[in-house]
């Protein structure tokens, strides 16, 4: 329905394949977890074989000539073409049971031959990866980047960089994006795309820095688009993706629940007023 929706409004679907169901980690990989499984990435043979075999069905679908297209003729054909590997793979937040770049590069490499089995032509992204400096649960991002590229044939495997360059001033997204390019420039991938698949900043005001009230959060993205539209082709910024489009009750994070360009009742906030000015929406 998701996709469905999109291809109708035009919009084109930027996946992050994500997670491992319980009987992956545990009676493949034999963790010892139980909430918490889908946070272990596949790393026996048998649990990346399932999550090659995942991959194939997806592209199968939703990709080009995709059998989700064929069986819906009546709506605009936006196949996903793009496809990104995890999520903040630099945290244990988010993949456990650490942080590291060598199980992640094994899981790239099956990720990119499954996709590619059935679409030459389509972009794998590494999972996006912010920063979190002095985080304990993380490796710095630009530094496990840096640690990706030392594992020998490891940017074969990818089309695009991701990074989730959340700070409370414009200058702090800046800087982030300098050391990923300097990561990537160190790599010899410095003509790689550069995929900003997280960014944003809460309506609220107080109890976090990237809160920054609505006049604060409309202005913080206006500043941001215009940083990224200006550098696109210096930066070769593919897509830039605001966090997150509405209001919710969930804690993801301290200042998520108030990220959205819309507020839980689908009122626009001052930032959407902001966002179609760039994206030409209404």
């Amino acid at each position: 329905a998701l996709v469905a929706d999109a291809a109708r409004n035009g919009i084109s679907v930027l996946p992050f394949v994500y997670g491992s169901p319980q009987w992956v980690a545990r009676d493949l990989d034999g963790r010892n977890c139980t909430s918490k499984c889908a946070l272990f990435a596949p790393s026996s043979r048998g649990a990346i074989d399932a999550w090659s075999g995942f991959l194939r069905d997806l592209v199968a679908r939703y990709g080009p000539n995709g059998a989700f297209w064929i069986a819906n003729p009546g709506l605009p054909q936006v196949p996903i073409t793009a496809w990104q590997i995890w999520n903040e793979q630099n945290s244990r937040s988010f993949y456990r049971p650490r942080p590291s770049a060598k199980n992640y590069v094994k899981l790239l490499k099956a990720s990119n031959a499954a996709i590619k089995s059935l679409d030459p032509g389509a972009d794998v992204i590494l999972g996006g990866m912010a920063q979190l400096a002095g985080s304990r649960k993380a490796t710095p991002g630009a530094r496990y980047l840096q640690q990706l590229y030392k594992r020998k044939g490891a940017k074969k495997h990818f089309d695009g960089v991701a990074l989730h360059p959340y700070g409370a001033k414009l200058k702090a997204v800046q800087e982030q994006v300098g050391l990923f390019r300097k990561a990537m420039k160190r790599g010899r991938d410095g003509g790689a795309d550069l995929w900003i698949t997280e960014l944003g900043w809460g309506s609220a005001r107080g109890g976090n820095p990237l809160n920054r009230g609505p006049r604060g959060q409309a202005t913080r993205l206006k500043q941001a688009f215009k940083y990224f539209t200006k550098r696109r082709g210096k930066l070769n910024v593919r897509t830039v993706i605001w966090f997150s489009w509405m209001d919710s009750a969930a804690r993801i994070c301290a200042w998520c629940p108030k990220s959205g360009l819309f507020d839980q009742q689908f009122a626009p906030k001052r930032s959407w007023r902001g966002f179609i000015k760039f994206t030409g929406g209404s």
